[in-house]
């Protein structure tokens, strides 16, 4: 795997929630680009490559054990057009609930004979 041109840390504390395998991940990111003849350049780079996915920006999730990262997902990125509930940054979500810990295994009592 090539070495990635930008990259981020995100450590266990600052997780807000569990994911499961069974749900869809949605990634957001914020380049917060100030100049318009640059953000210009970059929505016409996005447009202009945006059928060749080795030419599009791309987002891994990895997690490291030991020395090892173990890839989670990955996924291109793409202009927000606009369409659709996405285009709207959602409120904060609550925590998500903490499932309480499973019952105690219930032994039955020694029979006296």
């Amino acid at each position: 795997m090539a070495r990635p041109e930008y990259k981020a840390t995100v450590k266990a504390e600052r997780l807000q929630r569990e994911i499961r395998v069974d749900e869809n991940l949605s990634i957001s990111l914020w380049f917060n680009v100030q100049d318009p003849e640059l953000k210009a350049q970059l929505d016409n780079y996005y447009n202009t490559n945006k059928d060749d996915w080795k030419k599009q920006p791309s987002l891994e999730l990895q997690v490291k054990i030991g020395d090892t990262y173990h890839k989670v997902c990955s996924s291109t990125l793409f202009i927000n057009d606009g369409a659709g509930p996405a285009s709207v940054s959602p409120a904060p979500a609550a925590p998500a609930p903490i499932a309480p810990a499973p019952p105690a295994p219930i032994s039955e009592p020694p029979y006296e004979f």
